[in-house]
Formats: structure tokens, C-alpha cells, sequence
């Protein structure tokens, strides 16, 4: 694994907690419908997922 490879691993990850928190924030905030926030965090988490499954097969 590349200091490439482990950046991006550690920045989707942190990336994937920060919007989703900020959307479950949003979310207990009377707005029932998924917000923008919610949205960017699923990419970044499908992302994050894609990234660690390149990264087994490559190992």
C-alpha cells in the first residue's frame, strides 16, 4: 500500500464520519427528508468501500 493509497483510505474515512454526522444532525433536526449532507456521505462511504476492496486485491 502507497502513502497515496493510505491517504486516501484515511481521508474517505474521515470524510464519510464527518458528513454523516453532520446529516444525522440534520436529520433529528425535524427535517425528515435526506439532505445534501446524507447524499456525500454515501458517496464518500461507497467510495471508501471501493477503495479498501482495490486495495485487498492488490494485496
Amino acid at each position: 500500500m502507497t502513502w497515496l493509497q493510505s491517504f486516501l483510505t484515511a481521508f474517505l474515512a474521515v470524510a464519510t464520519v464527518i458528513y454523516a454526522g453532520r446529516a444525522v444532525v440534520l436529520h433529528r433536526a425535524a427535517n425528515p427528508a435526506w439532505t445534501r449532507w446524507a447524499w456525500v456521505a454515501v458517496l464518500f462511504a461507497v467510495a471508501l468501500v471501493v477503495n479498501v476492496v482495490a486495495l485487498v486485491l492488490s494485496a
